[in-house]
């Protein structure tokens, strides 16, 4: 083997062992946010994009499909109402850009050092909730064609034979997030109060979090505004329209039902969903287009 194909050839390594790094990182973070949420059925979300009701998703990818206003145009946006949730406080090592809310990983990344503990709470938690038939008497056809078919399947109960199935948020569960950095080192601590000050800086944030430094050897970032954190769909398939959606021969049926939060088959088939976007998960490389 030449000299250079030695060289490409570790670099391709090098690059291969990267991207599954920065892919662990967001696939940790999302385990993290799973165990926070575990119980209440709620499908976190790894960072926010501006989730509205009735917006429409891919439901094996999360990718973005229509805007809720183009789908459901008479739509009022409800306010948000106080709600609860579980006083847990997750100490692992979570990737602190995902958790401000940074898409860009790998750049902010950069900008940060690597902090020993970190502590992540979610302050004065609001839902905003539409009932799904409520969502499905406003439905525009004409704007939305592709979603007829799940539409009336949740309307009439009839199972849905289909390649492609979408996922429509009909709840959004709002937070302000606050997060604590610990680090061993008291010097480390205080050089990466000024990291957090150049990120936000170059991501903008100055309008939307806060840092201070707490302690000799932590650091802490509030966002001061709620921001979407977990949302749930409207409609509930039984069951999760096959792992490998646009690939399934057999097209199995699959039944909507409006969404019941009460109802313990459907917790399951939440939860079902749940599992299966961590499964579809983009690399940190893919964070910035998703």
């Amino acid at each position: 083997m030449s000299w250079v194909k030695s060289i490409l050839l570790g670099l391709s390594i090098s690059l291969m062992f990267a991207a599954v790094a920065q892919a662990d990182a967001v696939q940790k973070y999302y385990d993290e946010m799973r165990k926070f949420f575990e119980g209440t059925h709620w499908l976190p979300l790894i960072i926010p994009r501006d989730e509205q009701i009735g917006n429409v998703y891919n439901i094996r990818t999360f990718q973005f499909v229509a805007d809720g206003k183009t789908c459901f145009p008479k739509l009022t946006i409800p306010a948000l109402k106080s709600t609860v949730l579980p006083s847990r406080t997750l100490g692992s090592n979570i990737n602190g850009a995902l958790a401000v809310g940074v898409k860009d990983v790998a750049a902010a990344e950069a900008q940060l050092g690597v902090s020993d503990a970190v502590t992540f709470q979610l302050l004065e938690p609001q839902v905003m909730a539409v009932p799904a038939m409520t969502l499905v008497n406003l439905y525009d056809s004409q704007r939305c064609k592709f979603l007829e078919k799940q539409v009336e399947a949740t309307r009439t109960g009839a199972a849905l034979a289909s390649d492609t199935a979408h996922l429509v948020l009909g709840e959004i569960l709002f937070a302000k997030r606050n997060i604590l950095f610990t680090y061993k080192d008291n010097a480390k601590a205080s050089a990466e109060v000024s990291n957090w000050q150049r990120l936000f800086r170059v991501f903008g944030l100055n309008a939307s979090a806060s840092i201070a430094a707490q302690s000799d050897n932590s650091v802490a970032v509030l966002t001061p505004s709620s921001l979407p954190v977990a949302v749930r769909p409207a409609f509930v398939p039984d069951k999760f329209p096959d792992a490998q959606i646009g690939f399934d021969p057999q097209k199995a049926a699959v039944n909507w039902a409006p969404l019941n939060i009460e109802d313990a088959s459907q917790q399951q088939h939440l939860d079902e969903l749940t599992s299966k976007f961590g499964d579809n998960l983009p690399s940190s490389a893919q964070m910035k287009d998703f």
